[in-house]
């Protein structure tokens, strides 16, 4: 990691989770496989909220996946 950007994290994981504004959280974010698992655990709450958003993305996703067959195999049907 650069040092500018390293500077930036230990700025960042030295606040308080509800310090953080929301550079500081996309950046920790982007940068979680530097942190230790003290700082995972002590960031959780925030990392973890992308991670139960993309789930529900993706579940939204395989939804409309499966709906849009269906609606494909009932108009080959009335063909």
């Amino acid at each position: 990691m650069e040092k500018e950007a390293l500077e930036i994290l230990k700025k960042i994981i030295s606040k308080k989770v509800h310090e953080l504004n929301a550079f500081e959280i996309a950046f920790l974010k982007a940068r979680r496989s530097y942190l230790t698992k003290e700082e995972k655990e002590k960031f959780a709450e925030i990392l973890e909220k992308k991670t139960k958003k993309n789930k529900a993305n993706e579940s939204d996703k395989e939804k409309e996946e499966e709906q849009n067959k269906e609606e494909e195999k009932n108009q080959n049907k009335e063909k």
